[in-house]
């Protein structure tokens, strides 16, 4: 996979992209958390809710 030079890994690429779509989908939707979770694909609400590497404060919900 071809990322931006400042991503580690495609791993990292592919968790920034699926944070970006659950932001947008909280803000601009109506759907829970659990919801938006399963729509980006990921199955385990506490790792998906819980702030990845430090680098935000907040979780997706707030």
């Amino acid at each position: 996979m071809n990322y931006p030079a400042f991503f580690k890994s495609d791993y990292t690429y592919l968790q920034k992209v699926k944070m970006e779509k659950a932001w947008y989908l909280l803000r601009e939707g109506d759907m829970s958390v659990t919801e938006v979770a399963g729509e980006v694909g990921d199955t385990n609400i506490s790792h998906f809710a819980a702030p990845s590497n430090g680098s935000s404060t907040s979780t997706p919900g707030h």
